[in-house]
């Protein structure tokens, strides 16, 4: 009851306010140059529900074209009908569940609601204008229309994937979308006077789906950290062919490391029953005994019979093999610049949400 009392006197308090603003509007406005042709309603969907205020409509005495000084002041485009307040709301939820249960989350949080098809187009139509925007910047950056900043001694990115199940309207089976993340720092700050929590520092995220990750990841790169003056690069990555692809096509100068945790994860998925072999050859890679792992490994290839245990066994091999590089330069980096890299794994889902 408290909760339903305070939204109506928050919406009845902005629509008076707005109105006022309007009224300011229309006394300071340019003389001579538009003409007042009345008042026009809109109604307005915010976080505390639906407002309906009236805004005075001008048309310019040169060009013809009408306009709204209160919608140009609260920068309210054309047709909008959803506050950014309620669309990020929504947007977030949209990440997180289906449409349909979005509607509920919505009454729950808000105390009011919209239909889950209002709420599909209204995120669809919010994705495209980020994507477009996106793209403008990146095509700005590829023409060098960035200011130039200082480059930091050291840059550290990393990149990663996971796939988010599509909502398409009157299918039923589910598509899945890999979609990608990179994320670029210069280092790592303490997040408060005490305590050990860290934060990253001059971080950035992006991200995309596509072949051209990669390359669009790069010149984000480019325009936050000045990547081509950089002095060391290090690049980290959990051994997808994309990205150790990109990486060679994209980040020529980078030192590329595999992630520890996606090494570890490949031993429990493909030596999962194999706890001891699983230390020795852990160890071998750990101490940069690289040669002498992948032996052990083809070893245990000949000597199984398990067409299945083989199979994985083949697929753990290639795996280290192809990222035998990102293995090793773990031991010609530093400690502490190793520690840096890996801050992109709890956090895959959270960025794409």
């Amino acid at each position: 009851m408290i909760f339903e009392i305070s939204q109506n006197i928050a919406r009845k308090v902005f629509e008076k306010a707005l109105t006022d603003i309007d009224n300011y509007l229309r006394i300071k406005r340019e003389r001579g140059k538009l003409n007042n042709t009345g008042k026009r309603e809109k109604y307005f969907l915010t976080r505390f529900g639906d407002i309906l205020y009236s805004r005075t409509r001008y048309k310019d005495r040169k060009t013809g074209k009408s306009c709204y000084l209160l919608d140009e002041a609260l920068s309210v485009v054309k047709n909008q009908r959803l506050s950014l307040s309620r669309a990020r709301i929504e947007s977030f939820l949209s990440s997180l569940s289906s449409y349909r249960e979005v509607v509920t989350q919505a009454r729950l949080l808000l105390g009011n609601f919209r239909s889950h098809e209002a709420i599909r187009q209204s995120v669809i139509k919010e994705g495209k204008l980020i994507i477009e925007n996106q793209e403008k910047k990146l095509r700005q950056i590829e023409n060098l229309n960035y200011p130039d900043k200082e480059a930091p001694a050291t840059a550290y990115l990393e990149a990663d994937a996971t796939y988010i199940s599509l909502q398409n309207r009157g299918k039923k089976e589910k598509e899945k979308l890999e979609v990608k993340v990179g994320v670029g720092y210069t280092g790592k700050e303490a997040r408060y006077k005490t305590g050990e929590s860290k934060r990253l520092k001059e971080k950035f995220t992006f991200i995309g789906t596509g072949k051209d990750f990669m390359e669009k990841l790069s010149l984000l790169a480019e325009e936050r950290l000045s990547l081509s003056k950089v002095k060391k690069v290090i690049f980290g990555g959990d051994g997808d062919s994309w990205i150790t692809s990109g990486i060679k096509d994209y980040f020529s100068s980078a030192t590329y490391i595999l992630d520890l945790y996606h090494l570890y994860k490949k031993f429990k998925e493909f030596l999962g029953r194999r706890k001891e072999e699983q230390k020795v050859i852990k160890d071998l890679l750990l101490s940069n005994q690289i040669d002498k792992g992948l032996l052990k490994i083809d070893q245990l290839i000949r000597n199984s019979y398990d067409l299945k245990e083989k199979d994985n066994l083949v697929k753990l091999y290639t795996y280290i093999s192809r990222n035998r590089l990102g293995i090793s330069n773990q031991f010609t980096l530093k400690d502490k610049e190793i520690e840096r890299a890996g801050a992109i794994e709890s956090n895959v889902n959270k960025a794409i949400a």
